[in-house]
């Protein structure tokens, strides 16, 4: 299995290339480098390519059942096996066969990182802690509210998609079906058609007849923006995450939703804060802010207060730092940790109603542009075409 890892050296975003077996004898590869901030996997597991999110939710939501019953964390297993079938039974066969063997569970599942997500941290907790009934439950909690963010995401983009699918399918129809047909009437004007129909006629012969240059070209696009994200990754996530009007508040909040529900999680079941977010950099795929926390476990590390560390990377919420220092100075991480929890969910239903109200008029009103320059591209010369006969 091959990885690409992103770190950092002397204030500059390099990469490295890998090849290793699973992630635990990449850490142990002497070319691993320090300050790493994100890793990418090459081989995908095909099986994860096509997941049913509800069977996963299902799967996760027995297993915490059982476990809240006191059974015993093999037998279990056992008992789910023969419920489930896919990429689910490979799973629950992979913890059974390490459990047999008296192997690491967490390593021998990091395969399934790409179908469970980042919640998979919570394995490695549950054995460090011996404690699989809270671990279970918080990371059904985790895949579950995860789950939510994902469906919000979808019906904010499924109505924009419909749009964006159905005006370049009526483009598709027009040039094929539609246009041909008027062209006779077209040629009649000569140089006297309007310049709306003049465009629409240069659009169709150059998409109908340099088809072939079209593709190569977007391919080629393709290849160059691949390219420059791969070398601008850093500034392309900075941007992303700062300068995108909405659209980046919103992947900001969602991004420190999932960071504190997850710190939250793991502190409630006993982890340290340090450790907490150490366990969350996994999800975190922008580089600009991983840079950020990667600078906050350093002066944690380093004995500087939490609230403080945080404060000191200017990338966080005012309400996150108050409470953040009342957490400091109360040792109340685990109850003021859920307030950050909630106000980043509430910030998030905000920006989804502020989208809505924001994106999708403007995206209405250029499609209905598009539309009604169409309308008149086509039509125009068929109303003139009685004083072109005259």
């Amino acid at each position: 299995m091959k990885y690409k890892i992103y770190y950092q050296n002397n204030n500059k975003i390099k990469t490295i290339d890998i090849e290793a077996i699973n992630k635990k004898a990449l850490y142990k590869n002497n070319l691993y480098p320090n300050n790493v901030l994100y890793i990418k996997e090459y081989q995908v597991n095909k099986s994860n390519l096509f997941i049913n999110e509800n069977e996963k939710l299902e799967l996760f939501y027995e297993l915490k059942i059982m476990l809240e019953a006191n059974l015993e964390f093999k037998y279990i297993i056992e008992i789910l096996i023969s419920n489930f079938k896919g990429i689910n039974k490979d799973f629950l066969n992979d913890i059974l066969n390490s459990i047999n063997n008296g192997q690491n569970i967490y390593e021998n599942i990091a395969q399934y990182k790409n179908y469970i997500g980042s919640s998979i941290i919570f394995f490695k907790i549950a054995q460090e802690n011996s404690n699989f009934k809270d671990s279970i439950s918080s990371m059904y909690s985790m895949i579950k509210i995860e789950q939510r963010i994902k469906n919000k995401v979808k019906s904010l983009l499924t109505y924009p998609t419909i749009l964006l699918f159905t005006i370049v399918m009526t483009i598709f129809v027009l040039f094929i079906y539609v246009i041909p047909k008027f062209e006779n009437i077209y040629n009649q004007f000569g140089n006297n058609l309007p310049y709306s129909t003049k465009l629409l006629l240069d659009i169709k012969y150059y998409i109908t007849s340099e088809y072939f240059t079209i593709i190569l070209l977007l391919i080629f696009l393709l290849f160059i923006i691949k390219i420059l994200f791969s070398i601008y990754k850093y500034q392309i996530d900075k941007f992303i995450i700062n300068k995108i009007p909405i659209f980046s508040k919103m992947y900001k909040n969602i991004i420190f939703y999932k960071l504190f529900l997850s710190i939250s999680l793991q502190v409630n079941s006993k982890e340290s804060f340090y450790n907490a977010l150490l366990n969350s950099m996994d999800m975190i795929n922008n580089i600009y802010l991983k840079s950020k926390l990667q600078y906050i476990l350093k002066d944690i590390k380093n004995g500087k207060s939490i609230y403080y560390s945080f404060e000191k990377t200017n990338s966080f919420d005012l309400f996150v730092i108050r409470i953040l220092k009342t957490a400091y100075y109360s040792n109340e991480y685990e109850k003021l940790l859920k307030n950050i929890v909630n106000i980043y969910e509430s910030n998030i239903n905000k920006d989804v109603n502020k989208f809505k109200t924001n994106y999708q008029p403007i995206l209405i009103f250029i499609i209905s542009s598009i539309v009604l320059w169409l309308v008149l591209a086509i039509m125009a010369p068929i109303w003139d075409l009685g004083s072109v006969i005259k």
